[in-house]
């Protein structure tokens, strides 16, 4: 193998490796550019001094070059070599570099031959693309619409479908391209591209994949040359979580009506003149969807648009890129009405200028259709929400403090007749009143368990106006209860939802006059064409007039929206302010609620205090007596008899001791048993009512 060198600057390091694979039938040879030199490897044996060329036209890696063929002479390799590259470079029209770049998809937008932009900057919308391609693309599930005109076959009758993918029509035709070899075969067709030409590329969603593959998206924009600062718009499509780029919309437009001739990029094989102009646009609106429990959702939209429109031959192309097929519902039913003129070869350029301002309308008109329904359907969440808040009645007493102590505290009056166990049963279940009940519960989270009902005791003086009070209290405080923090909740959703609509409608309005302020432009340039001038004068007018309708239309929408805001905002403060006054009210009711057990609490322990005076009053009464008592038990059990005539204290009592020894077996061990009994049965509870506390102890410990 011998390894040669050669200057970087002279060519192309894909020209000379070409050549030299065709020259030594060598389809290994790899030139590689090192500080400045190519470097590559011939076959054993080769090398390229005294060699002389003739050259045939043949075709070399999909162009037409010569074959060099080497003979024996005084001519230099390199020097040929040189030769061979100026030739080969003036036969590479084009034609050919698009061709080439369409061998190399998917380096795009970096294999772009007539690209504005700097090569590190198409580099990186390369990297950028080719991150984002599993997200971005689904080639899977690839189904890309190509709506073209019908064109007659030699017999002068329609030509009849080759797939089952195609239909005809009696002006248009639309094929379904469902793979990146399909795409090739159509778009590398040996012809001119079709007087117009309208491309769709559809999503499931917003936040879903595009429903072709990468190779067949670089191939399509390969193809026709799409600028790398369509993929801004492009790439707001794809899987994601999260929408992207926060409701981003954008214009730009390019032109080479002021390019000299000499300098267009002018394809004659495919019908391009080079003089065209290019605009592109992404645009959001609001449309409907039915989620699965039949409930009306409002979801923000994007659509990318590409058009190119060739001031000389009056073709057209348009890439459309949507979350869904309604676009091109819309275009296809335009077509068949004939709402929309079939621009053709026979037509002017007034006709295909015409029809591709009709297009744009049917694009720009999607921006205003559904925000009124979707304005309606907001406003009606809204009143429910707000209209309980506005219409709930509050403080039609002034006492309600007082009324709702009363209807907490009614039952518990005229404690002093209950018995103490009664009352402190009472007061351990809380609220007794269903609704302060459900209070008790939402507020305190304690359980209600089930107990043995206890019967208030009616108060003494219970009067009619005291219960209506009573009655008027518990209803507005179920009034109070009756607002929650989810309806909150909803208010902030609506109020976030609101503010993605304005900022949506605003964006739309400034694409909407960037787009008008481009035509408007085109149509005062002095190489603007004469025929399109005259007779699209009128189009050009209604166009205008259009596209300021949609924009006053989006300036009334917006207005709603503001005045949606403001009244929101209004009723978020109005909301809040009820659950602030529920909040004081239920403290201020736990509060008298509080007053008033510590009230009954005071009242049980003065009675309480009065019972204990009694008990040791008795207790006093029972020791002083307890002695006498226990000996005059003794005397009369039968163990002592007791002689009524003796004279002195020495015969007048007599102990009977074996009647006292079988008292004693019996009556201490007796007594020795049950003392001892109490003790271990007083350590037993001690012990089980202790337990409970050791076990939160080692809960706690582990938590």
């Amino acid at each position: 193998m011998t390894e040669c060198s050669y200057p970087d600057y002279l060519l192309k390091g894909t020209v000379l490796q070409n050549w030299l694979r065709n020259k030594y039938n060598d389809g290994t040879i790899l030139v590689e550019s090192k500080n400045g030199q190519y470097v590559f490897t011939l076959p054993n044996g080769a090398e390229l001094t005294a060699v002389r060329f003739t050259m045939t036209d043949a075709r070399l890696d999909g162009f037409v070059h010569p074959i060099l063929r080497s003979d024996s002479g005084s001519t230099t390799g390199w020097c040929a070599l040189v030769s061979y590259i100026y030739i080969a470079t003036a036969m590479m029209n084009n034609y050919d570099m698009l061709k080439k770049s369409c061998r190399e998809p998917l380096r795009y937008p970096s294999n772009l031959e007539w690209s504005c932009q700097r090569n590190s900057t198409l580099q990186e919308y390369q990297s950028s693309i080719a991150a984002k391609k599993n997200d971005l693309f689904l080639g899977s599930n690839e189904e890309i619409y190509i709506i073209e005109p019908n064109s007659l076959d030699e017999d002068g009758y329609l030509p009849i479908p080759q797939m089952d993918d195609t239909f005809t029509l009696s002006a248009f035709k639309q094929e379904v391209v469902r793979s990146p070899a399909d795409l090739q075969k159509h778009l590398l067709k040996n012809r001119k591209d079709p007087h117009f030409c309208l491309i769709f590329l559809q999503s499931a969603h917003s936040r879903s994949e595009l429903n072709c593959s990468h190779e067949s998206f670089a191939t399509l924009s390969s193809f026709y040359q799409i600028p790398a600062s369509f993929l801004d718009f492009a790439t707001s499509f794809g899987y994601t979580d999260q929408p992207l780029d926060y409701h981003m919309t954008g214009f730009s437009g390019d032109d080479t009506l002021d390019t000299p001739k000499s300098k267009r990029v002018e394809i004659p094989e495919l019908g391009r003149s080079g003089c065209d102009h290019t605009t592109q646009y992404l645009l959001r609106a609001v449309e409907r969807s039915i989620n699965s429990s039949n409930e009306v959702n409002w979801n923000i939209r994007q659509m990318a648009v590409h058009h190119k429109y060739d001031f000389v031959n009056g073709r057209s192309l348009w890439v459309n890129i949507k979350t869904n097929k309604v676009m091109l519902g819309r275009v296809k039913e335009a077509l068949e009405d004939e709402k929309i003129p079939i621009p053709c070869s026979e037509d002017g350029l007034s006709d295909s200028f015409a029809a591709n301002m009709l297009i744009h309308l049917i694009h720009l008109e999607w921006c205003d259709e559904s925000w009124r329904d979707c304005i309606n359907s907001f406003e009606e969440q809204m009143r429910t929400v707000l209209e309980k808040a506005k219409t709930a009645r509050f403080d039609e007493k002034p006492d309600l403090p007082a009324n709702l102590k009363r209807v907490l505290t009614g039952t518990m009056k005229d404690t002093s007749s209950a018995p103490v166990g009664l009352v402190s049963g009472r007061i351990n279940q809380g609220p007794q009143n269903g609704l302060l009940k459900s209070c008790w519960s939402l507020f305190t989270g304690a359980k209600q368990e089930s107990c043995t009902p206890v019967q208030p005791v009616a108060p003494e003086k219970a009067g009619q106006p005291e219960t209506v009070e009573s009655n008027d209290a518990g209803k507005q405080l179920e009034t109070l209860m009756a607002f929650s923090f989810k309806d909150v909740q909803n208010l902030y959703w609506m109020g976030e939802q609101l503010e993605s609509f304005c900022l949506v409608i605003k964006l739309n309005r400034q694409t909407l006059r960037d787009i008008a302020e481009h035509y408007q432009d085109l149509a005062s340039r002095d190489d603007f064409p004469q025929d399109i001038r005259t007779s699209c004068k009128g189009h050009l007018a209604s166009f205008f007039r259009k596209i300021h309708r949609i924009d006053k239309n989006l300036e009334i929408r917006l207005t709603q929206i503001e005045s949606l805001l403001s009244w929101l905002r209004e009723g978020k403060a109005l909301f809040d302010g009820i659950l602030q006054y529920r909040s004081v009210q239920v403290s201020l009711i736990f509060t008298d609620n509080s007053q008033a057990q510590s009230q009954k609490m005071e009242r049980i322990a003065d009675k309480t205090e009065k019972e204990t005076i009694s008990m040791h009053v008795i207790t006093c009464v029972t020791l002083a007596f307890l002695p006498g008592t226990f000996v005059a038990a003794f005397f009369q059990s039968g163990l002592v008899a007791v002689d009524e005539d003796a004279n002195d204290v020495n015969n007048a009592v007599t102990l009977h001791s074996g009647a006292f020894k079988v008292f004693a077996m019996i009556c201490f061990p007796l007594m020795a048993f049950t003392f001892l009994l109490w003790v271990f049965v007083f350590k037993f509870l001690v012990k089980r009512s202790s337990r409970p506390s050791e076990d939160e102890e080692k809960t706690v410990s582990k938590d």
